[in-house]
């Protein structure tokens, strides 16, 4: 996807910020032209909403489909590759998903049963979108048949198949691409320079919040409503996979995110994605301890899991403290990051603003001579896609798919983050390397959301215990 969205209006925002603190262009992933003859034979597993967008960054679409409504130019497949399977429980999934390849390629493999599908199919890897429950056994299946994953986050359910998982990986020798795709944002790649570069100083403190608000930001979807979809059209005992029996409800199907059977609500959804951003930008590890709270305060529909999230992170050997709040009942500004530094502050959200610190040895010159002021920002970077997106109306941004998986790079060219990560993914199936949001990159981050899970459900702080590598 190459559409310029202006490189003038771009620039004219970042030039002179990031000439002042010495940014360039930060590289993206690889292109889509790196293929070594060899054709990889794909399949996906799960093909509703973010199955479907997947579908669509690897170059599957349908013009007359619901999809191609919230999706504008369509994307080429990635060369050397061929989606040739694809497998899903609820039959409408199942027949939207497989029509998107279809569309391209005239024919597609569709099963119900991914379990059917990894033992008929010469695959060589596959894309796991199924609700988080199922992510760990599907992504192990997958493995145990002799493919690379790239699966969405949560990559586990819980911390014993976190290591099931690595287990897996380590007999098989597969990889695992995380569904991380803010890996690939070039405003967030910059924001972890002018953290690197010592702009801001030393940071001892980071809030973060993310918000939402109305029925689709609260996993309160469509098709559970008026009944939902008849019970032969779903597969509910293929859902359930090892979770225990209940009787199908569309609610449970659909909200899934709602019922700790099945997820982790906030923590496995929205909570992954920050702390996977606290690891690149500020390089921190395994928290030492967390404390979590929060409940349920707005949304009275039977859920399990909280619409209101606190958690504080402890990095002791870092020096570093990270407070994170979301809320489900109110989306204003949704989301953003505030690194507060010995030297400056970073607010960092489609943007990075930053201000120097007023009591600061290292600009009191500048502050002396007029040249710098502690209330206005020297540096201000913006990306204008994903701030469109940002402030879209909620059905494009919830109901489109969408979030902010768009990047402007310095010059000017706007570019699908999940498409970069596919490439990326893609990359290292042929060369064998470590993609962007392997197992090893991502597992601080997944052992962490785990740790607030258990806080909050048991009340209590918990703690890492690095020697036995389990929580306490």
């Amino acid at each position: 996807m190459k559409k310029t969205f202006t490189r003038r209006k771009f620039m004219r925002h970042s030039a002179a910020g990031a000439a002042a603190v010495g940014l360039t262009t930060v590289p993206m992933a690889c292109s889509d032209d790196e293929t070594d003859g060899k054709e990889i034979r794909m399949a996906m597993i799960g093909t509703g909403r973010r199955g479907q967008d997947h579908l669509f960054a690897l170059g599957y679409l349908d013009p007359k489909s619901e999809l191609a409504k919230r999706k504008k130019t369509p994307f080429e497949p990635l060369p050397g590759s061929r989606m040739v399977a694809v497998a899903d429980p609820f039959k409408a999934n199942l027949e939207e998903g497989a029509r998107q390849v279809i569309a391209v390629h005239g024919e597609v493999a569709q099963y119900e049963d991914y379990r059917e599908m990894l033992e008929k199919e010469d695959l060589d890897a596959v894309v796991i979108a199924t609700p988080d429950h199922l992510h760990t056994p599907a992504a192990i299946a997958a493995i145990e048949a002799g493919c690379d994953v790239y699966v969405e986050k949560s990559i586990s359910n819980n911390i014993e198949e976190t290591f099931l998982l690595e287990a897996a990986l380590k007999k098989h020798g597969k990889i695992l691409q995380a569904g991380f795709q803010t890996r690939q944002d070039h405003i967030h790649k910059q924001a972890g320079k002018v953290i690197k570069n010592g702009h801001i100083g030393k940071v001892h403190t980071i809030e973060t919040f993310f918000h939402r608000g109305g029925e689709d930001g609260a996993w309160v979807f469509s098709n559970e409503k008026n009944g939902g979809p008849p019970r032969d059209q779903i597969n509910w005992e293929l859902f359930l996979g090892g979770a225990p029996h209940v009787e199908y409800t569309p609610k449970r199907y659909f909200g899934w995110r709602c019922y700790w059977d099945y997820s982790t609500g906030i923590a496995g959804d929205i909570l992954t994605h920050v702390m996977n951003d606290m690891k690149t930008l500020v390089g921190v590890g395994i928290p030492s301890s967390v404390s979590a709270s929060g409940g349920i305060y707005h949304w009275k529909d039977g859920r399990e899991t909280p619409d209101q999230f606190n958690v504080l992170y402890e990095f002791p050997e870092d020096e570093v403290s990270i407070t994170f709040t979301s809320t489900l009942s109110n989306s204003f500004h949704k989301s953003a990051t505030r690194f507060l530094g010995t030297d400056g502050t970073i607010e960092l959200d489609w943007r990075i603003i930053a201000y120097p610190e007023r009591w600061s040895p290292t600009y009191q010159d500048q502050f002396r001579a007029g040249t710098m002021d502690p209330q206005k920002p020297f540096i201000r970077l913006e990306d204008n896609a994903a701030g469109e997106i940002t402030g879209a109306a909620p059905s494009l941004l919830w109901l489109g798919g969408r979030g902010a998986t768009l990047t402007t790079r310095e010059d000017g060219v706007v570019l699908d983050t999940t498409r970069l990560h596919h490439q990326n993914f893609h990359r290292c199936i042929r060369t064998r390397e470590e993609p962007d949001a392997s197992f090893n990159e991502v597992l601080p981050t997944t052992i962490a959301a785990h740790m607030a899970t258990i806080s909050y459900r048991e009340g209590r702080t918990v703690k890492w215990d690095a020697v036995n590598r389990k929580i306490i």
